[in-house]
């Protein structure tokens, strides 16, 4: 009868193991360089018309991002070279970056900025700084 019981402490303590194995897989975390996608973009319209178009544009990317994705998804943009780079940083799901940038950009972006600029989603590496974008947190591990 001993040995029944230590043989069932020893299966739960296995099986307790291997449950926390499992959860420690799911938490994914990312270096920044990791989550970043480059769209480079370039305008058919200057000056004020622009700096309009950029706004609106960040407004349309957060509502998209808030509509599809509670918000959860992106964790930042940023425009650099006078607007012809813009920067996503992803808190999540950042192995799929390029796609989830792709879907962000197909649809309402596109109609938007249709006539106005033409845009590329880079698939090239991007380092977070004061050059691209640098945000910070729990959420990545460096």
């Amino acid at each position: 009868m001993k040995e029944f019981a230590k043989l069932k402490i020893l299966i739960i303590a296995v099986m307790l193991s291997i449950s926390g194995c499992a959860d420690t897989e799911e938490i994914a975390l990312y270096s920044r360089s990791d989550c970043i996608v480059k769209v480079a973009i370039s305008w058919d319209v200057d000056g004020i018309e622009r700096v309009k178009t950029m706004n609106t544009l960040m407004d349309l990317i957060l509502d998209y991002q808030e509509a599809e994705h509670s918000g959860e998804l992106l964790s930042g943009l940023a425009f650099q070279k006078n607007g012809s780079e813009v920067y996503l940083q992803y808190g999540s799901d950042c192995e799929q970056r390029e796609n989830n940038a792709r879907d962000l950009f197909s649809g309402p972006v596109h109609e938007f900025l249709d006539g106005k600029a033409h845009f590329h989603i880079t698939e090239e590496k991007v380092e977070p700084g004061i050059d691209t974008i640098s945000l910070q947190g729990e959420g990545w591990i460096d």
